[in-house]
């Protein structure tokens, strides 16, 4: 429980650091994962980031030229990477009753999926390795 509560603090402070900068908070928080995202209890959760990363990228050049969407992607494209690090960390705490806080914030990953799909229609990549 100590790891989580450290994971959480380092997110917290790097949100606060890095509100508004949503490039280079972006390139941070995926580094921070890809380095979490070993062994085989994540397995879905690398699954879920490989698929989501060519979707964001897919959707950033392709509104790259409209602030208002581009500005929109980067910010459920961070979202998405919170959840996704809560997710890892719930499920290396290897407790049985936080099973219902990793279904819930799965259940946000496929909502900001759907903006996703909606976005980039027969494009959008499903899980991939």
């Amino acid at each position: 429980m100590e790891k989580l509560s450290i994971y959480n603090g380092i997110i917290l402070k790097l949100k606060n650091l890095l509100l508004g900068k949503n490039n280079k908070k972006i390139i941070i928080m995926e580094v921070f994962i890809s380095k979490k995202l070993t062994g085989v209890e994540v397995v879905e959760e690398e699954l879920l980031f490989n698929s989501g990363r060519q979707n964001f990228i897919r959707l950033k050049e392709r509104f790259k030229h409209d602030n208002t969407w581009s500005e929109q992607i980067k910010s459920d494209w961070y979202d998405y990477l919170i959840i996704i690090n809560d997710v890892i960390n719930l499920r290396k705490s290897n407790k049985e009753y936080i099973l219902s806080q990793i279904n819930e914030k799965l259940v946000q990953i496929n909502e900001i999926n759907k903006r996703f799909k909606y976005l980039l229609g027969k494009d959008f990549l499903s899980k991939i390795i």
